[in-house]
């Protein structure tokens, strides 16, 4: 099953999490497109714990990676991970109005 996401915010975006019924962490491959037509975003993804008492939170899948406008970053092989324990977080440093991406989970 797939699930898409846009954002077009420097905030946070949760992609997965235990909350949404239809969420696992089993992952075949992510596709983060830039949709801006002039300005580059800088992404980073991290499985973000679900609880304060688990001793790995922010672990990084990439980090600070430039994804240039109108170009898709395709990442194959994601580690999976316990949805019971982490979610999977989007964070975009340079996202804004009109300059939007478009996640693809499979």
């Amino acid at each position: 099953m797939s699930k898409y996401t846009k954002t077009s915010t420097s905030t946070p975006v949760i992609l997965l999490t235990s909350s949404a019924p239809e969420d696992t962490g089993i992952i075949n491959s992510i596709h983060i497109t830039n949709e801006s037509v002039d300005t580059s975003n800088t992404v980073s993804l991290s499985l973000s714990a679900v609880d304060s008492s688990v001793s790995l939170d922010g672990v990084y899948i990439i980090k600070n990676v430039n994804i240039p406008f109108g170009t898709t970053l395709v990442l194959d092989n994601v580690p999976n991970f316990n949805i019971q324990q982490y979610n999977l977080k989007l964070d975009c440093t340079t996202a804004s109005t009109g300059s939007g991406l478009t996640v693809i989970i499979n």
